[in-house]
């Protein structure tokens, strides 16, 4: 594939601020002699673009009446730089008002969207239709939205790697069942936890003492949700494959290359595959998961990938002690490398 030229090119990056995946980017940018500005893509206080988030109504309704994605986002545009790109990665902070904005001084600018969450997690079908090119890494929103299937990217300096240990690796954030799920690997597999580290670090509005009191009495799906995430926020839970510090890239690399299995916990109904999982598959690690969809991918291979059943995760002790090894990355996990997919994304 030929590298695209971005030499002396202006882009405009709204992107989230997720591990170092925006430094990953905006460097290869860099690297190719674009100049990048970045603003942070991120969630609200409050927002409601998830269709499951509680009190939706009252939070579109407010967020509506005093227009806070526009108000918040607007000053960080710089409307009369010029700009040849404006990628959006995303679409937290979305607004349709930032394209019409950016083209009173750029009336050529090309305008990319790339969703890395699905449309299942948030409610962003239809900003597609305000951009030149739209990407997904889920192949359901792919079809259903009518734009182009990318996998997530992963850096072009990851070699294949020799593991040191048969651990397991997990590291990521709390989210749904998350936590349960890891527990239950854990605790009915008997392995190893050197590897696994949960990050517990939001605490929404509503975090609350009295408010927890009161729900954990009930045995509904909120109160529990509610209770699981106060005590895990609180450190009144105390699983040793908790942490409450972010870990540096270099660290996580570091547990991933020594690691020989990466576990991999999808949001329920998720599809798609994390930059995380995409970086294991290319260095040829044999990869544990929840996502079952995963069977449907050019790639699956039951000798590198065994799926399991988030509420009874069963750990094939045939796959543990398998001597897997992989001759070839496959050529649609090649397509993903950053510099690959930045051609098609900017092509």
């Amino acid at each position: 594939m030929i590298s695209h030229d971005l030499a002396g090119k202006h882009v405009l990056l709204l992107m989230p601020n997720f591990f170092n995946y925006s430094k990953i980017l905006i460097d290869e940018l860099e690297g190719r002699g674009a100049i990048v500005d970045f603003i942070e893509n991120k969630q609200l206080p409050f927002d409601f673009v998830s269709p499951r988030c509680k009190f939706r109504f009252l939070r579109k309704l407010v967020f509506t009446i005093f227009d806070l994605k526009w108000n918040y986002i607007k000053k960080q545009l710089y409307p009369k730089k010029r700009y040849d790109y404006f990628l959006c990665i995303n679409g937290f902070l979305f607004d349709k008002r930032i394209i019409s904005k950016l083209k009173e001084s750029n009336s050529s600018i090309k305008t990319i969207l790339y969703l890395w969450d699905s449309t299942d997690m948030f409610e962003w079908k239809g900003i597609e239709n305000f951009f030149d090119k739209s990407f997904s890494f889920d192949p359901r929103d792919s079809k259903k939205l009518k734009i182009q299937y990318i996998a997530n990217f992963y850096p072009k300096n990851v070699v294949k790697d020799e593991f040191r240990n048969n651990d397991i690796f997990f590291v990521g954030t709390q989210h749904s069942d998350r936590y349960e799920v890891l527990k239950k690997v854990v605790e009915n597999n008997n392995v190893s936890i050197n590897n696994i580290k949960l990050l517990i670090k939001y605490k929404n509005g509503i975090h609350n003492k009295f408010l927890y009191h009161f729900l954990r009495k009930f045995n509904n799906p909120f109160s529990l949700n509610y209770a699981k995430n106060y005590e895990l926020i609180e450190k009144l839970r105390r699983d040793p494959f908790l942490m409450y510090s972010p870990i540096s890239s270099d660290t996580i690399l570091n547990l991933m290359n020594e690691s020989r299995f990466v576990l991999d916990i999808q949001a329920p109904n998720q599809v798609g595959i994390p930059h995380q999982m995409m970086r294991a598959l290319s260095m040829g690690k044999q990869i544990i998961t929840t996502n079952s969809w995963i069977k449907n991918y050019e790639f699956y291979n039951t000798k590198q990938i065994l799926i399991i059943d988030r509420n009874n995760p069963v750990l094939s002790k045939e796959f543990l002690e398998s001597d897997f090894q992989i001759d070839e990355i496959h050529d649609v996990i090649k397509k993903s490398k950053i510099d690959n997919w930045i051609d098609i994304i900017f092509s």
